[in-house]
Order: structure tokens, then sequence, then C-alpha cells
């Protein structure tokens, strides 16, 4: 998915499972680290599942709606406020 202009966002839409390497066409770009693999019906290689989506359950507490530290009441990210 090349863009004439440069600067197109594109949404590509893979519906066949495999991996897909995608990279950023401008000169030099790849090789500066813009490139990355898509994985479509799996799991990216070197990724290990979360213990939540293997349906461990953690603590005895439901998570919150943004599944974050910062669900919890008094709690923040670290920012002030």
């Amino acid at each position: 998915m090349r863009s004439t202009a440069g600067n197109d966002r594109r949404s590509p839409s893979i519906s066949k499972p495999g991996e897909y390497e995608f990279y950023c066409p401008i000169d030099g770009h790849r090789e500066q680290g813009m490139e990355g693999t898509i994985v479509v019906g799996g799991q990216a290689r070197g990724v290990q599942p979360r213990a939540r989506d293997l349906g461990i359950e953690i603590g005895r507490l439901p998570t919150g709606p943004h599944n974050a530290i910062t669900d919890v009441p008094g709690t923040g990210s670290g920012t002030r406020r």
C-alpha cells in the first residue's frame, strides 16, 4: 500500500490467517525501524498470553472498565492531578 502523496492513511482488511510484514516505503524509514508484522488468526511470535486471557482469575475482585490500576479509586498513573 504505497501512498503517492506520502501521507495517506490506509486501513487494510486482512481475513486470511497468517503473518504479514509491513513497512514504511519512504526512503530510509524501513532501515530506521519503521516496520512490523501483523498476525491474523493467531498469536504473535514472542508474545506471552495474559493469564486472564487464558481464563486464570487474578485476585478476588472483578476488573474495572479499563482493566487497569487506574480503575481503583484513589490511584493514578503517575501523573499529578
